[in-house]
């Protein structure tokens, strides 16, 4: 890498140094910098402020949220179905395009996903999309540009003259050299990046190829008007619609591996032993419903257990959305608990493929298993009351229902004594839980003098908890007519910690 480090001057090769790319200015005690025609005014609130000449450019303040609220809406009415193998691009440009993504893609296998160097806004885009984040597993970056830290760990300039040159010049190994000219133009699809050497691949390297290879070429990190129009080479198409699918046919196990892939994405049966889990295909009967097709009304009998395999399904109350379930969440668990009748309509929002089980061969299942209690829980705290309680507090509001149903897993009503107030977490002990405020008054002391006071929608006691099972600042205790929910610390820290966003939105709460 030190051969990319260089400059040549004066026919010498110089070591870059960060005053060849950066020139640092200081402001003056007036909170000033002047650069040409440019003044930049930073002022007592942190605010910068740019103008050119006596024109203002741009006011840019000091704090800007971590995480842009950029809500998504869940209820999309397409859904993607991924190839068994298959190629997604989601950018074929490079960083200095404004008209095009960066490059990035996902490889499927077995209908799961790998996202490769993922653009910006890459997840709330396939959500939108239809791409159901349950199915990609992995993330891998081949490099990446942030500002701390750089690694590459290939030379992508695969041009044959300039790779032996280098070995020539004692800057590359003869194995290196042997492996890099070996690359593997007989496959049947190949995604090659083009560019600007001495980091990327020339055009005229690729346009030398013989057109049998030509043509099964895939450009990215490329502009378009760098593509010669009769090179015969190509741009990689964007798009859920373009999707290059290099194995279209399934296999003969291929509608139990779909009912194993959404069994197994949920926490709730991954823990299960194996033969449980063969257990499920025998009880399970799957159905195919079209968009707008009715699965049951509010009122029918509640004699079954669904699991959606694939598509959406609205849960309706007198014609309003109550929720939008997709793959992998379950419903009508309330049926193996109780006799009573659906509570909502369930519909159809796209084509759906499921499951269901009924309710006598799903409580055999469950019996004498931790999904007993599980799922009584939750057949008693997942409910619209529930929903619109946590939905007070912006965190959990923006959640998908995939991660509400688990909040609803651990939430727990606290009762409190009529009389006085109750000490909840006390200053410099560990929280074995944190709190949600849905009604009433949460005083915080400190020290013995109180701090503040917090009401509805306030959750406190998340912040030792996220903090490695830290000591608590502060002493909460709640008056008598305070309305209550409580989440376990291991619970709701591990909820944090398997879904990232999630955790780095807690962390901005004050307690």
């Amino acid at each position: 890498m030190d051969h990319f480090r260089t400059l040549p001057v004066n026919e010498r090769r110089k070591k870059f140094t960060l005053s060849d790319v950066i020139q640092f200015h200081v402001f003056d005690r007036n909170g000033t910098v002047r650069i040409q025609d440019l003044t930049i005014q930073l002022d007592d609130r942190g605010t910068c402020t740019i103008r050119e000449k006596e024109t203002l450019v741009a006011a840019i303040p000091v704090t800007r949220p971590l995480i842009p609220d950029n809500p998504v809406d869940f209820s999309v009415q397409q859904v993607f179905s991924p190839p068994l193998f298959g190629i997604t691009t989601l950018g074929s440009g490079h960083g200095f395009d404004p008209d095009a993504m960066t490059s990035g893609m996902i490889i499927w296998i077995n209908q799961r996903g790998i996202m490769v160097d993922p653009p910006v806004n890459s997840a709330v885009d396939l959500i939108r999309l239809g791409v159901n984040p349950k199915i990609l597993d992995a993330i891998i970056l081949t490099h990446c540009h942030a500002g701390k830290t750089f690694i590459y760990s290939s030379d992508t300039r695969n041009d044959p003259d300039h790779i032996c040159i280098m070995h020539e010049k004692g800057i590359m190994s003869k194995s290196r050299r042997d492996f890099l000219l070996r690359f593997p133009w007989d496959r049947d699809v190949i995604f090659h990046e083009a560019g600007v050497p001495p980091i990327h691949t020339p055009m005229k390297v690729l346009t030398a190829l013989p057109a049998s290879v030509r043509e099964k070429i895939y450009l990215v990190h490329v502009a378009r008007d760098q593509v010669p129009e009769t090179s015969g080479l190509k741009i990689a198409p964007t798009g859920l619609s373009s999707t290059v699918t290099l194995c279209p046919s399934a296999g003969p196990f291929q509608a139990a591996m779909d009912i194993l892939g959404a069994f197994l994405d949920l926490d709730l049966f991954r823990s299960l032993p194996p033969e449980k889990t063969l257990e499920f295909l025998s009880i399970a009967d799957p159905q195919t419903l079209s968009s707008g097709e009715v699965l049951f009304r509010k009122g029918d009998p509640g004699d079954r257990f669904f699991l959606i395999i694939s598509g959406q399904v609205d849960i309706m109350e007198d014609g309003t959305p109550l929720t939008t379930l997709s793959r992998s969440d379950f419903f009508g668990e309330k049926c193996l608990f109780s006799d009573q009748p659906r509570t909502a309509d369930a519909v159809a929002a796209s084509r759906v493929n499921l499951v269901g089980v009924d309710r006598q061969d799903m409580q055999t299942f469950i019996r004498q298993t931790g999904l007993e209690k599980t799922l009584r829980h939750l057949s008693i705290f997942q409910g619209k009351a529930m929903r619109n309680i946590l939905d007070g507090h912006p965190v959990f509001h923006d959640l998908t229902p995939s991660q509400k149903r688990q909040l609803f897993q651990m939430v727990e009503p606290v009762t409190l004594p009529k009389h006085g107030n109750t000490v909840l977490i006390r200053e410099k002990e560990k929280p074995d839980a944190c709190y949600y405020i849905h009604g009433g008054l949460v005083k915080v002391m400190r020290t013995g003098r109180e701090v503040s006071e917090l009401a509805h929608g306030r959750l406190f006691g998340i912040q030792p908890v996220l903090n490695h099972a830290a000591e608590s600042d502060y002493t909460f205790s709640a008056r008598p007519d305070a309305v209550l929910f409580r989440f376990a610390s291991p619970a709701i820290k591990a909820f944090a910690e398997n879904n990232p966003g999630v955790f780095l939105k807690l962390c901005s709460e004050a307690f």
